[in-house]
């Protein structure tokens, strides 16, 4: 038998001596019970429900001796069970299970409402390469959120469970995620995530009418938490980088990086959008270059992006728009490394062994190889060289903020917008927030 993708779930086995139907999960072969019964379906949605449920964070699916021996084997079932007659014999295997089963009285749990979307989410929200979007990780946390509700029906839950919740998220400490925030408590806008998130699979579920319209109709009657009216601690906003910061870090980056980094901070684009440009997409015909990602954030809205490069960025450009190789990508990880190795081998103090280049050569032969930056390696980058500069380490995000901020304080909240490429102002304003220092300039003056 062929090994199963990954991602994949397992599909349920006819024994052909015994009729049994079988699923293997872990190594471990379990027995359902007769071959296209409601039982062994029963049972085989049981288990993966439980198998998809930790695939989500919780508790392990643990295959005890109970559940892998609920069936007989299939010498001992096909000698113990009755000669099987022509009706009763399956004549196809069951179509793939695609939900959860339904409780008889009171129709759908929220567990069930939970399983069912996490099988749409899963396949939906992933980018054109197929790399799974934020989205995806914020529906993971409202359906983690959601655990303590799995047996109630998915028709009672209402604004009251679902305030109750939002108070239980405030109170306790984050048990999942990166090891900076774990233990600590939520901030007030990431419960409020969570609850969005919450109401935003119950309108789904409404939509595939898994639930009656009313359901998320009245969760969404539901306040969520205020600022200075919650315990909630507020989420600190991300500040622009100094000019004197980002200068005070570049002679410690590797000399692509530090080229992206100034683009970054003449372009106001975001970290991924200058990890992946590419000189296909950047025209040159005009004076102020125009520069169009076939990928970037907003791109299934159907929305137009186009970042202006001015003479700085230029500058910084033409080097990699005017190398004749055939990587369309203007920053490749790979050849960043190789001009890495380059310096270090040029800084080496002691002479290196013929030994010692032969292992290196082998060593590097077999490394893979990236097409480009990942914003996660770009973000590697620069807080290393925070911290060979002794300085408290920054985003890349940070650069855009700084090139929203100076994008206001020369033309106003519009010129902004334009810079950064928002749809609307009100998103721009969080980027840009008033310039503090020509307020205090008009106080001098007027007050």
């Amino acid at each position: 038998m062929g090994r199963r993708s990954k991602g994949t779930l397992p599909q349920v086995r006819l024994h052909a001596s015994s009729g049994q139907a079988r699923v293997r999960i872990k190594g471990t072969e379990i027995w359902l019970g007769r071959y296209g019964s409601p039982e062994a379906q029963r049972k085989y949605d049981e288990l993966i429900f439980r198998l998809v449920e930790e695939r989500l964070g919780g508790p392990p699916l643990s295959l005890s001796p109970e559940v892998s021996a609920e069936a007989e084997a299939p010498e001992m079932a096909a000698a113990s069970s009755p000669t099987r007659s022509s009706e009763t014999q399956p004549s196809k295997a069951p179509a793939a299970v695609e939900a959860a089963p339904q409780s008889e009285d009171h129709g759908l749990t929220v567990a069930e409402v939970c399983w069912q979307f996490f099988c749409y989410a899963n396949r939906h929200y992933r980018d054109p390469i197929g790399k799974p979007t934020s989205t995806l990780g914020n529906m993971k946390a409202a359906i983690r959120a959601l655990r303590r509700f799995d047996d109630v029906s998915a028709e009672s839950f209402g604004p009251l469970l679902l305030e109750d919740l939002m108070y239980q998220l405030v109170e306790e400490p984050v048990e999942d995620g990166p090891v900076s925030v774990k233990g600590k408590r939520r901030t007030r806008h990431g419960v409020n995530r969570i609850i969005k998130s919450v109401r935003f699979i119950f309108n789904w579920a409404a939509s595939r009418e898994l639930v009656p319209p009313s359901v998320p109709d009245a969760l969404a009657k539901l306040q969520l938490l205020k600022r200075g009216r919650t315990t909630a601690p507020e989420g600190q906003r991300v500040q622009p980088v100094a000019d004197a910061v980002l200068e005070a870090t570049l002679p410690h980056l590797p000399e692509m990086v530090r080229d992206m980094a100034l683009i970054q901070r003449y372009a106001g684009c975001r970290p991924g959008e200058v990890c992946a440009m590419r000189r296909s997409e950047i025209e040159t015909d005009r004076e102020t270059w125009r520069w169009r990602p076939g990928a970037h954030k907003n791109a299934w809205r159907e929305q137009e992006r186009v970042i202006f490069l001015g003479p700085k960025a230029q500058a910084l450009l033409k080097p990699y728009l005017e190398r004749n190789i055939a990587d369309d990508y203007c920053f490749v990880a790979a050849r960043a490394e190789v001009q890495r190795n380059a310096k270090r081998r040029a800084e080496r103090q002691s002479p290196m062994t013929p030994s010692h280049r032969e292992r290196r050569r082998k060593a590097a032969a077999k490394k893979p190889q990236l097409s480009h930056f990942t914003v996660a390696a770009y973000r590697r980058a620069i807080t290393r060289a925070c911290e060979t500069a002794g300085m408290e380490a920054w985003s890349p995000n940070q650069l855009r903020h700084a090139a929203a901020h100076e994008a206001r304080e020369h033309g106003g909240l519009d010129a902004a917008q334009a810079r950064l490429g928002h749809a609307t102002a009100r998103t721009t304003e969080i980027y840009a927030g008033l310039n503090q220092q020509k307020a205090a300039q008009i106080a001098e003056k007027l007050g």
